[in-house]
């Protein structure tokens, strides 16, 4: 399964991955701009934005989480419109 890629993502879809979430502390929601978007590992991104490492791996998972779910409906969805890729092709 796809997983958010650290360094390679658009921050409009970390923002909006974000919306579906509890996460409100703009210091975390920084950290994984800083993460997903910008490519800085989780100390860097933590220590950057003055949180916790621990923190903003939680908030980390949660945001997988959201985007693993994402991804299921999506492809759900595309397979229902006969949009997947066949399989044993």
């Amino acid at each position: 399964m796809p997983t958010l890629l650290r360094g390679l993502e658009q921050e409009a879809t970390i923002l909006d991955l974000i919306s579906l979430t509890d996460i409100t502390s703009e210091r975390i929601i920084d950290g994984l701009v800083d993460f997903y978007v910008r490519g800085h590992n989780l100390t860097t991104a933590a220590a950057l934005n003055g949180e916790t490492k621990g923190n903003l791996s939680t908030a980390k998972s949660t945001l997988d989480a959201k985007a693993e779910t994402v991804w299921r409906i999506t492809e759900r969805e595309n397979t229902r419109k006969g949009y997947g890729f066949a399989q044993n092709c």
